[in-house]
């Protein structure tokens, strides 16, 4: 299996031999400002890829550890490349044809240059459902997924929670059995408080 891949001109030619695997979509400031958008990209392994037009393809060292390439004549972005590792990973933008490939995750959403109204009213909903203490299980879930909760694990957010949560926590030891429910529904609270503000 073989995939094609091209930047807008044409002058840069890309060939990945082999399946790919899920992309995922990156919305950190670097990425939105080198693709214009968030940057959807695929890692692959260096020997499984072959480029022709090589002269063609510039390189911006962005960081210590990882530079981006992009055509020097139309400027299509289309590698994002740790140059300490054995792949590479290519902007899904540049593929010819359809891949079939599903996106696997969003990351460093905090940083994202947009919010949709959708993702605000879900929020809100969120809220309220731990608020109140109405919890639906399969709703949580569903809204735990179209939130990318599990995209909280930036450094920032991950040290807030665990701050408060500990501070929480040590509480236990020193409450009656009575108060752990109480103490279960805070903490469900403070957490639901985060993820709106992370969405925010």
């Amino acid at each position: 299996m073989t995939h094609q891949g091209s930047c807008l001109c044409g002058a840069v030619t890309l060939t990945v031999t082999g399946a790919l695997s899920p992309p995922s979509a990156c919305h950190c400031t670097a990425c939105r400002k080198h693709s214009g958008h968030f940057e959807c990209s695929v890692d692959v392994p260096r020997e499984a890829l072959t480029v022709s037009g090589e002269k063609h393809v510039r390189w911006y060292q962005s960081s210590e550890k990882v530079r981006r390439g992009f055509c020097g004549i139309c400027g299509s972005t289309l590698f994002w490349d740790p140059i300490f590792q054995d792949w590479t990973a290519i902007a899904m933008g540049a593929f010819d044809t359809p891949t079939g490939t599903m996106i696997k995750q969003h990351i460093f959403v905090a940083d994202k240059g947009y919010q949709s109204r959708e993702k605000e009213e879900l929020a809100k909903e969120y809220n309220h459902i731990l608020l109140t203490g109405k919890r639906k299980s399969k709703k949580l879930r569903t809204l735990a997924s179209q939130l990318d909760i599990h995209l909280l694990h930036q450094r920032a957010r991950i040290e807030a929670i665990f701050s408060l949560l500990k501070e929480r926590l040590n509480l236990v030891n020193t409450l009656p059995r009575s108060g752990l429910g109480y103490l279960s529904h805070y903490i469900h609270t403070i957490f639901g408080y985060l993820i709106g503000k992370c969405v925010s």
